[in-house]
């Protein structure tokens, strides 16, 4: 059984970042793992600049931030794993990872979970309809265009305005797509003012904002009829809205399903890669 003094779990921006102060600390045992086979955790897909200004003094995209955070990692003695699963997590520090090579345990004295999250399940969420086709969760959106380069459909309709929100509605603009409504069930936009003035205000015509709109059944893919509806009744009483075509795949901001080829939305891949190479760190196979 392998042995280190320090195991952080996660390799993403937090863990990379803990890994380089442990060893800046004076930590000379340490190992970091993460599931995938690079660094930088879900920095790869997010193509947008607005990473790194604390850190590096300027604005940097996500592949840029993740390429420095590594680099700074690369400098020090710290093995990266990776490709590996944690199965479990034992009471006397043990953690049981599982990788291409088989499963492998690990004893460690001190241990820093940085794992971050993940999007919520269809399974979870109040989706209409029992396999909704063309629908989409922010970040699995993010990635099926950033990272793996397919096509989502031609006409969109986002459901919140939080900051992936409005940055996947610049995205699906800049890729050609038509942006049918970027609609907020709230009377203000719900993410940062730089990024409603940068992907909503700068896009404006294409990319229109609606706030007050419930995100409510109307918008089921099963509802009868030749058209979705987007009722537009805002706090303020305000009068119906517009009549969606059925026709157009809608995107969902936090809601989502696996699409299925050819039903509903053109997944055909135009080229695969990640953003961010894969650095070599001290890591092992």
């Amino acid at each position: 059984m392998e042995k280190t003094e320090l195991l952080i779990i996660g390799a993403g921006a937090a863990g990379i970042s803990a890994a380089s102060a442990a060893w800046e600390a004076g930590c000379r045992d340490a190992v970091l793992t993460d599931r995938l086979p690079c660094p930088g955790g879900i920095l790869p897909q997010c193509l947008h600049e607005g990473f790194g200004l604390a850190a590096f003094g300027k604005e940097l995209t996500g592949p840029a931030y993740a390429e420095r955070l590594a680099d700074g990692l690369a400098k020090t003695g710290v093995r990266f794993l990776p490709g590996r699963e944690i199965l479990a997590v034992t009471k006397e520090k043990t953690a049981v990872l599982s990788g291409s090579g088989g499963v492998e345990e690990i004893r460690f004295e001190r241990l820093i979970l940085a794992t971050g999250s993940r999007e919520r399940t269809a399974g979870s969420l109040p989706l209409a309809g029992t396999r909704p086709a063309g629908i989409f969760t922010a970040g699995q959106a993010q990635e099926m265009i950033n990272l793996r380069h397919w096509q989502l459909g031609r006409r969109v309709v986002i459901l919140g305005s939080g900051d992936l929100g409005m940055i996947l509605a610049r995205r699906f603009t800049l890729e050609g797509k038509q942006v049918l409504a970027v609609l907020e069930q709230n009377a203000q936009y719900g993410g940062m003012a730089r990024n409603y003035h940068r992907c909503i205000e700068a896009y404006q015509k294409l990319s229109p904002l609606h706030r007050g709109v419930p995100h409510s059944a109307p918008l089921s893919p099963d509802d009868p009829g030749d058209s979705r509806h987007a009722p537009h009744h805002g706090r303020d009483g305000g009068g119906p809205g517009q009549r969606l075509a059925r026709t157009s795949p809608l995107r969902h901001a936090g809601h989502g399903h696996r699409p299925r080829p050819g039903a509903g939305s053109d997944t055909r891949p135009r080229k695969r890669g990640m953003a961010l190479p894969c650095r070599k760190l001290q890591q092992d196979p």
